[in-house]
């Protein structure tokens, strides 16, 4: 952390960045919010704001900026743990099959005595 990087049309961010430098930043953040458009980012000069762009996300403009957090603890990371900690339970239809499924083996052996 406290990296530089310099980033330009193309580039994927490749961690946490607070900007410092902007000029004509879009960013795609869609597989993070959802949002089906790239955001405009305001452009800034001489850490004028407190823009943060995100890991994993493509971009296009020049910009540069420190980086503020790395693996687990980026945006990512923190939705990567937090769905990793999901129980998976099964849903009402494979609960059905499941029964079904019981019920046709119990029948089949007492068919086959």
């Amino acid at each position: 952390m406290g990296d530089m990087v310099v980033l330009s049309t193309g580039d994927c961010i490749p961690a946490d960045v607070r900007l410092i430098d902007s000029v004509e930043m879009m960013v795609d953040e869609s597989s993070l919010t959802g949002e089906n458009s790239p955001a405009w980012l305001p452009s800034m000069h001489n850490g004028g704001g407190a823009t943060a762009a995100v890991h994993g996300t493509d971009q296009c403009g020049i910009h540069r900026g420190l980086v503020i957090s790395v693996g687990e603890q980026t945006e990512f990371g923190k939705v990567a743990k937090e769905l990793s900690e999901v129980e998976e339970r099964k849903s009402p239809l494979e609960v059905k099959i499941d029964e079904l499924g019981r019920l046709l083996a119990y029948a089949s052996s007492h068919i086959l005595r």
